[in-house]
């Protein structure tokens, strides 16, 4: 049996879907993006998932943005936080991220702010 470890599996499922079924031009190398709780990349080099040292490959959330006080990237860019920082511009804590989505398209300053 092969066990895998993938440490954000929707940006591996997402990136695999990609290269399989969305990839007319026979790409061997591709990097998807997701963002929703955690902040991770699924990459395939070479035709090959990379999973680089340990598994970690990928980890962009995790990366540190200020060694001081320890904040992550995915500590201010992940859609948690993204949805906490307009319930606080709101002042107002039944915000979702349904709420941001349709502010967003309204054009809202503050979303546009945090965005």
């Amino acid at each position: 049996m092969l066990l895998i470890k993938i440490n954000d599996c929707y940006s591996f499922l997402a990136t695999i879907f990609e290269h399989d079924f969305n990839n007319q031009e026979n790409k061997a190398n591709l990097l998807c993006v997701s963002i929703h709780k955690v902040i991770g990349a699924g990459i395939i080099l070479d035709q090959q998932i990379y999973r680089g040292y340990r598994g970690a490959a990928g980890e962009i959330g995790r990366m540190l943005i200020s060694s001081s006080n320890q904040t992550k990237i995915e500590d201010i860019c992940s859609e948690d936080a993204v949805v906490e920082r307009l319930k606080s511009l709101k002042n107002n804590n039944n915000l979702e991220r349904s709420d941001l989505v349709k502010l967003s398209t309204q054009g809202d300053s503050d979303v546009q702010t945090i965005l």
